[in-house]
């Protein structure tokens, strides 16, 4: 629901928070593409914190923090 609420704003730049946590993988996909979709489409920035692999391996970017340091993967 937060993430139906924040793209109705239209806000230029969407923070996500484990954005596909606790949810099926079908959903996950889903809810993924979206995110995609806004970023590639409308050119809207999205920055998501996940501890999926899968998430992050379908991201434009990826830094990670690991030991405290953030470092580009």
């Amino acid at each position: 629901m937060a993430i139906a609420r924040a793209l109705a704003r239209e806000v230029g730049i969407l923070f996500a928070d484990e954005p596909t946590g606790g949810l099926d993988q079908d959903t996950a996909d889903r809810i993924i593409e979206v995110l995609r979709r806004l970023a590639h489409g409308e050119g809207e920035c999205v920055i998501l914190v996940t501890r999926s692999r899968a998430v992050a391996d379908v991201s434009d970017e990826v830094i990670r923090l690991k030991g405290g340091k953030l470092t580009r993967a």
